[in-house]
């Protein structure tokens, strides 16, 4: 018999909101210093692992679990009152056990 054991990281990377860019109901506008955002938005993560495979991307706000995905594409729609400074992180699992994170600090403006 031969096993294999997975030790690598996945990928993951947050793909919308961009770093810098301002956001009108999702649609990216332009390049700014800051992410701002104004209305809800489509959080859109890309994760991949060539070895055993993505189990799920967890969706954070503020270190709060707002949603988790198992299928790709990963994906949550951020439709919640929010205001100011938040910080957005998704870990990505792969089916060995093993994650990788990624983070992105928003200003967001949603009635």
């Amino acid at each position: 018999m031969t096993f294999k054991i997975d030790k690598r990281v996945p990928t993951v990377s947050i793909n919308k909101p961009r770093e810098g860019y301002l956001y009108i109901f999702g649609k990216e506008v332009f390049k700014t210093q800051k992410t701002i955002i104004f209305g809800k938005i489509n959080i859109e993560v890309s994760a991949t692992d060539s070895e055993s495979g993505i189990e799920k991307v967890e969706f954070y706000v503020n270190d709060n679990l707002k949603h988790v995905d198992s299928e790709p594409p990963y994906t949550w729609l951020w439709n919640e009152r929010a205001f100011f400074l938040n910080t957005i992180k998704v870990i990505a699992y792969n089916n060995a056990g093993n994650f990788a994170e990624d983070i992105v600090d928003v200003y967001i403006f949603n009635l």
